[in-house]
C-alpha cells in the first residue's frame, strides 16, 4: 500500500498556527522513516490517499475488518504488516490537498480522536507527548526571548559582558528553533507566518493531548461522524 501526506490547506488561522504544530507532533510517534522501514517498523498511513494492490487489499479482509476503528487507516497498514506486506508512507508535495476541518472545535475534535488512537490509548504517553510539547514548545521559546531581553537590559544598564553572553544565547537558540520550523513548514507547504505564533500553537495542540489524556482515564466515549465509540484503555 502506497499512502501520501497530502499537503494541507492553510487558510484559517488555527489551519497557519495550530495545525502545523499538530502534524509535527503526529509525525514524530511516526516518522516516516520508520513508517517505510523493513524491519521494526511502526505502520501508519494516511486515510486521505491510499493506493492498494488489489492481492494485499483482500489479503486483510478490505474495509470491513477496520470498520469498528477510529483510525482505520492506521489500522490498515498495521494489518499489513502484519501479513507481511509493505507500506509506503510519502509526501504529497502539493499533488493532493486537503482541507481536513472547517472550524476550530471540529479541528479539536478531530485531532483529539487522532491522538488517542495514535497513542495505542496509552493516557500516560498522552500526558508525556503533553509535557515534553509544553516544555520545547512553549517554555524554552519563551525562556530564549526572556533571556533576550534580560540580557540586552543588562548590557544597556551595567555593560557587563555576561549580558551580551545571555542575550547572544538566547538569540541563537531562537535562531536555531526559527531555522528548523521554517524547514519543516517549507516541507510541508505551511505558511511561514504561523512560526512567529508556534508557542501558542504549541500550547493548544499540549491542551488537545492533555485533555485525549484526561478523555481515557474518565472513559469518555469519543463520538466521531454520528457514532459513539468507547475506547478502553489499554
Amino acid at each position: 500500500m502506497l499512502s501520501l501526506l497530502s499537503t494541507l490547506t492553510t487558510d484559517r488561522w488555527f489551519e497557519t498556527i495550530v495545525q502545523p504544530v499538530a502534524g509535527m507532533e503526529l509525525l514524530r510517534q511516526y516518522p516516516p522513516l520508520k513508517a517505510n522501514a523493513r524491519d521494526h517498523a511502526r505502520p501508519f498511513a494516511n486515510g486521505q490517499f491510499m493506493l492498494f494492490r488489489r492481492a494485499a487489499y483482500d489479503a486483510i479482509g478490505g474495509h470491513e475488518v477496520v470498520k469498528d476503528e477510529l483510525l482505520e487507516d492506521i489500522q490498515l497498514a498495521r494489518h499489513l504488516r502484519h501479513k507481511g506486506f509493505m507500506t509506503g508512507l510519502l509526501m504529497a508535495d502539493g499533488m493532493l490537498r486537503c482541507r481536513m476541518y472547517s472550524d476550530f472545535a471540529a479541528f479539536r475534535r478531530g485531532w483529539k480522536r487522532i491522538y488517542i488512537e495514535g497513542a495505542n490509548r496509552n493516557p500516560g504517553r498522552l500526558r508525556s507527548s503533553a509535557l515534553r510539547l509544553t516544555i520545547t514548545g512553549v517554555i524554552l521559546p519563551l525562556a530564549s526571548m526572556m533571556a533576550v531581553l534580560a540580557g540586552a537590559a543588562v548590557r544597556l544598564q551595567s555593560g557587563e559582558a555576561m549580558g551580551t553572553v545571555t542575550a547572544v544565547a538566547g538569540l541563537a537558540a531562537l535562531l536555531i528553533m526559527f531555522i528548523a520550523l521554517a524547514l519543516a513548514a517549507a516541507l510541508g507547504s505551511s505558511r511561514l507566518e504561523g512560526i512567529l505564533a508556534y508557542p501558542l500553537g504549541a500550547a493548544l495542540v499540549a491542551s488537545i493531548l492533555s485533555e485525549a489524556s484526561s478523555d481515557l482515564t474518565k472513559g469518555k466515549s469519543t463520538v466521531w461522524a454520528g457514532r459513539s465509540y468507547h475506547r478502553p484503555i489499554r
